[in-house]
């Protein structure tokens, strides 16, 4: 499976998301593994709407958290593990948002040249077909969800605004 966005959730779904997350106790995030400056927020339990519509299949969640990505917050490349699917759902975001797009690395589809050119004199090691390197961002609109099974992911850094995401785990 590769990385794809469509629409999970119904309108009045992604309006229950908003107003739980509104509910729920905010914690600051200096540093989380790939998580940088930003606020988070943990239901408990799980959420009926998570719990009880399965995703692409998946009938478990694992855990779900929302995060708000506010000025300076970003998170670097990384894989989830170990759910079998990630679910990011875009809930909210500011009109002036700036920065925050979701970004993931994809196959590289041409095999390229394994010989070091003259002008490589970094030493870099080649880019074969099949590694994951090639960026590419994701748009996502207020309630769309990015499915990811296993990619490699990330968000760039938050510049102005915020984008608020519900993310579960699935198994």
């Amino acid at each position: 499976m590769t990385a794809r966005v469509e629409t999970v959730y119904t309108k009045e779904e992604i309006d229950l998301f908003k107003e739980e997350f509104d509910d729920l106790f905010p914690y600051s995030i200096k540093r989380l593994n790939n998580l940088f400056h930003m606020i988070g927020r943990r239901p408990d339990p799980k959420h009926e709407i998570v719990v009880d519509k399965p995703v692409a299949g998946y009938k478990e969640v694992i855990t779900n958290y929302y995060l708000d990505y506010i000025p300076d917050s970003f998170a670097r490349f990384h894989a989830d593990r170990p759910p079998k699917m990630t679910a990011i759902t875009l809930i909210d975001k500011s009109d002036d948002l700036e920065g925050g797009e979701f970004i993931v690395l994809k196959a590289f589809k041409k095999k390229h040249f394994n010989e070091r050119f003259i002008f490589d004199s970094m030493g870099s090691k080649p880019a074969n077909a099949g590694d994951f390197i090639v960026p590419e961002i994701m748009p996502m609109e207020v309630g769309e969800t990015c499915l990811l099974w296993g990619e490699l992911h990330g968000v760039t850094e938050v510049t102005k605004g915020f984008r608020r995401v519900h993310v579960a785990w699935w198994a």
